[in-house]
């Protein structure tokens, strides 16, 4: 059995403590600045989990220890956890942005380190349920490191995926625009559906099957056949229409997304049955609208 320490439980570290098999891992700790405080606001984990607070702790002699701090934190937590680590080990932290690079000053002969970023959206109420079955995994760091990581993610029912360290930036940035950046367009286009619809709440749920059906659409085919609507069919009239109601809404940023994006879509579309010459106008309307918008 492997034994676990996880220093700065958040959210990705909650949800590993919930998650990591019983019958495969001990969590040994999860090691809090102030425990108290951790507590008022993870209280279900009371008498579930050893939490402590670093400063009690004299050492640290897990197998795998996990940094799962804001990213802006680990560093620090690498400079006061490193001089508590005994014996051999694996150490890893769970930033998607950072690389394994933030933890050199803890390698050693003996510690193997690396990171290990679930490619999956954990949000603040982590339930019983393992979050990571079916996610994705990004793996970076030193050879040894991959092979216990790719066991850690297969248990938690995973599946573990490989970059080089001088890729992680750009991984991350790919993972931003998937998750952070798709709920600003959602965000975006409810505040154009409520004009249409003023309640919230109500212009997400209408607006939530299509998201799905198109999320559900790039599983089955390529990005020109999961296109549909007035770009996948180079329909310049309606597009035409589309833009002229935008700019007369308060917000000009919502036209300046919807042409940007219609740019990108309009290229997508080229490499479907579309009209080229119909995509040229589009385009060259597209960057009008973005020129007036700014």
């Amino acid at each position: 059995m492997n034994s676990v320490s996880i220093i700065g439980p958040g959210r990705v570290g909650k949800a590993l403590f919930n998650s990591l098999p019983r019958s495969m891992y001990r969590v040994d700790w999860l090691v809090v600045r102030d425990k108290v405080k951790w507590f008022e606001q993870n209280r279900q984990f009371e008498g579930e989990a050893n939490v402590v607070e670093i400063r009690d702790l004299d050492q640290i002699d897990s197998d795998i220890v996990l940094f799962t701090t804001q990213d802006s934190k680990i560093a620090e937590a690498v400079s006061e956890v490193g001089p508590l680590i005994k014996g051999k080990c694996t150490a890893a932290h769970t930033s998607g942005s950072l690389s394994s690079s933030v933890l050199e000053p803890l390698r050693r002969d003996c510690v193997f380190i690396g990171s290990l970023h679930p490619l999956v959206s954990v949000r603040s109420t982590v339930s019983e349920l393992n979050v990571f079955d079916g996610a994705y995994f990004c793996l970076e760091g030193d050879h040894e490191f991959t092979e216990v990581a790719t066991k850690i993610v297969n248990d938690l029912g995973g599946i573990p995926f490989s970059i080089d360290t001088e890729s992680k930036t750009l991984y991350h940035a790919a993972a931003v625009m998937a998750c952070g950046h798709l709920v600003a367009l959602i965000e975006a286009s409810t505040r154009v559906m409520q004009q249409s619809i003023p309640d919230e709440a109500s212009a997400r749920m209408i607006l939530g099957p299509l998201i799905r059906s198109t999320i559900a659409g790039l599983h089955d085919g390529s990005f020109s056949q999961a296109l549909t609507g007035p770009f996948a069919r180079a329909d310049s009239e309606t597009i035409s229409r589309h833009l002229t109601a935008l700019q007369g809404l308060d917000d000009r940023q919502l036209l300046e997304i919807y042409a940007m994006l219609g740019l990108r879509s309009a290229k997508i579309a080229s490499g479907g049955s579309a009209n080229a010459n119909a995509l040229d106008e589009i385009r060259r309307e597209l960057i009008m609208a973005i020129s007036k918008s700014e």
